[in-house]
């Protein structure tokens, strides 16, 4: 009899541990706006105190209150970064800009080809952007803070999306034709992954360990250094936004909602149930800006620390990734598998249970 007891008290003790229970969101809405034109992209600062939304005609900065701080002319760009710090914001569009902390332009390139795709590295020293002559060019900043032509190397197709790791150690780029690309700093090409989709978003941490790049096809996907892809999830039809916060590291998912996943897929929160096409993320995680596919800016901010909810990773299919030539990708180690659910604990003991009584 003390056996069954002891059996008992497992199956309450399994059950309790097997699967935690959903807990209320923990993130709620700081301040939501209504822009004077449909939102293309959003950034935002590590600390999240500043944030930048550009849309159709406008760059416009916000403190973290959602006061304005500028505003200027968008010059038709569809995509905007920023350095870690906030101390700079660029964009695309007929030309590369970039500008300071008050809203003053602080460089500009025009080679007379259209920008699809700009990028500024965390501590705010390299940007880079790609060009409509299938281009992409790299600038740094020099001593006395002037961004000057690094290097710049020829593709196969217009880049669309673009990051860069800390000092350009890294770039990672999308193209028309569905491909990620890594580059090494000086324009040397690491790996090519195919994703299948024509419209790419995608991020990168600052040491370069983790790529998510999403899909117009609904899908985001967390790619290695060396171009294994980890995981993919879907999440609508559509362009999901997509952020990494650096601190944790922490990845944001958007599309019909916004989820919080660990580099191994699990997801860890859900920020909000509204669709998020594009969204940013701040370093700490406790900040996160999303815009519709209209006009509606929204700030959410955590109200607790959030808990682990589960794991709900969807496989996804393989996509071809293809490796340059002489390099060499080292064994990386899976996402652990999820513990077993209460109900298939339950089946054991209860078997262990019938063998005792056997006996």
């Amino acid at each position: 009899m003390r056996g069954v007891q002891a059996l008992l008290i497992a199956v309450f003790f399994l059950t309790g541990i097997a699967g935690p229970a959903m807990a209320a969101p923990a993130f709620e809405i700081a301040w939501e706006k209504t822009a004077g034109d449909t939102v293309n992209d959003v950034a935002i600062s590590a600390d999240g105190s500043t944030i930048a939304v550009l849309t159709g005609s406008t760059l416009e900065c916000y403190a973290a209150d959602g006061g304005l701080r500028w505003e200027v002319p968008g010059g038709h760009a569809r995509h905007v970064g920023m350095s870690e710090d906030g101390s700079a914001v660029v964009i695309d569009g007929e030309d590369i800009r970039a500008y300071n902390g008050t809203g003053a332009q602080v460089f500009r390139h025009a080679n007379g080809y259209f920008a699809f795709g700009v990028g500024i590295s965390p501590d705010g020293s390299c940007i880079a952007g790609g060009f409509d002559n299938e281009s992409l060019m790299l600038f740094r900043k020099n001593a006395t803070g002037v961004f000057l032509p690094a290097w710049s190397v020829g593709i196969d197709d217009d880049i669309i999306a673009l990051d860069l790791a800390e000092n350009a150690s890294s770039i990672t780029a999308g193209d028309r034709d569905g491909m990620l690309l890594r580059y090494a700093d000086g324009g040397r090409l690491l790996w090519r992954y195919d994703t299948g989709s024509s419209r790419l978003s995608c991020s990168i941490t600052s040491d370069g360990s983790y790529i998510v790049v999403g899909a117009d096809h609904g899908a985001a996907s967390c790619i290695n250094s060396n171009g294994k892809r980890l995981w993919t999830a879907i999440s609508g039809d559509g362009l999901p936004g997509i952020g990494i916060a650096e601190d944790k590291p922490l990845i944001a998912v958007g599309g019909e909602s916004v989820t919080l996943r660990s580099p191994g897929g699990e997801v860890l929160d859900t920020v909000s149930d509204k669709p998020a096409h594009a969204l940013a993320i701040s370093g700490d995680g406790r900040t996160v800006v999303t815009a519709d596919n209209g006009k509606t800016v929204t700030l959410y901010r955590a109200c607790e620390e959030a808990p682990v909810t589960g794991s709900t990773t969807l496989p996804g299919t393989p996509a071809r990734t293809t490796t340059v030539p002489e390099e060499t990708a080292p064994t990386e180690t899976e996402a652990a598998s999820s513990p077993p659910g209460a109900f298939s604990a339950i089946v054991s003991v209860f078997a262990a249970m019938y063998c005792i009584r056997r006996h």
